[in-house]
């Protein structure tokens, strides 16, 4: 799974692919053991997903999203599964693990505004 990352604060995040830092916009990269703990570390943030004209486009958490359905048919809507894994670099396995992503991803914007 590629993801967009973000450096915190403007610090110097090395790709390991590359051994460049990451770029203040961002970039894609595939989601690793070393960017999961890059991301515990607070050290760079998921920013959301690239938008067909390659702005960033968040990930939105509707109203009523703990009511939503555990998973869903593909083209049946949202899934609380699914926005959290939109949301989280670690896996989802559990509704819990959902509520735990959703709500901590909710607590940061709040933070940022």
């Amino acid at each position: 799974m590629y993801r967009l990352l973000q450096p915190v604060e403007s610090r110097l995040v090395p790709d390991p692919a590359s051994g460049a830092p990451l770029p203040p916009e961002g970039l894609q990269v595939r989601i690793t053991a070393y960017w999961r703990r890059r991301l515990a570390e607070g050290v760079v943030r998921l920013v959301g997903e690239p938008g067909l004209s390659g702005s960033v486009v968040p990930i939105v958490v509707p109203e009523g999203w703990r009511e939503l359905p555990w998973t869903q048919r593909a083209g049946d809507g949202p899934s609380l599964r699914s926005i959290a894994a939109s949301l989280s670099a670690t896996p989802i396995i559990t509704r819990d693990d959902a509520v735990a992503a959703i709500e901590a991803e909710l607590a940061r914007r709040s933070e940022e505004t």
